[in-house]
């Protein structure tokens, strides 16, 4: 055997990867590397791959920096959002809510259905 595989440490936060040069393999030389021996060494930096739902992410984040925004900045206009979603939920609620017949006229509705027509 040559040598050994390229071991690559990965700083995702800022998109970097150094190379692992060192010829010692032991579990406390990596522990160290891992631990800050890579500072001082070139980096390349990579673009991971991204996944499926990072744009889901970003809009994530792009809604709660506005919902902050109206929060904070612009009290009367969350009030006014927060009154429209509160009517909009009770009336919802009352038409989702509308009493159901009574049993009485439930049970004469269905004799009324049930008796045969006369002419």
């Amino acid at each position: 055997m040559r040598g050994f595989p390229t071991i690559k440490f990965l700083d995702a936060p800022n998109k970097a990867a150094y190379d692992y040069s060192a010829r010692e393999r032991t579990v406390d030389a990596l522990i160290a590397y891992a631990k800050g021996g890579y500072t001082g060494q070139q980096m390349a930096f990579f673009s991971p791959k991204p996944d499926w739902y990072d744009p889901l992410l970003v809009q994530a984040a792009r809604l709660a920096a506005d919902a902050i925004d109206i929060v904070t900045n612009k009290t009367i206009m969350g009030a006014v959002i927060f009154l429209y979603g509160f009517f909009a939920g009770v009336i919802l609620t009352a038409i989702m809510l509308k009493p159901s017949p009574r049993p009485q006229q439930q049970q004469q509705q269905q004799q009324q259905q049930q008796k045969p027509k006369e002419e």
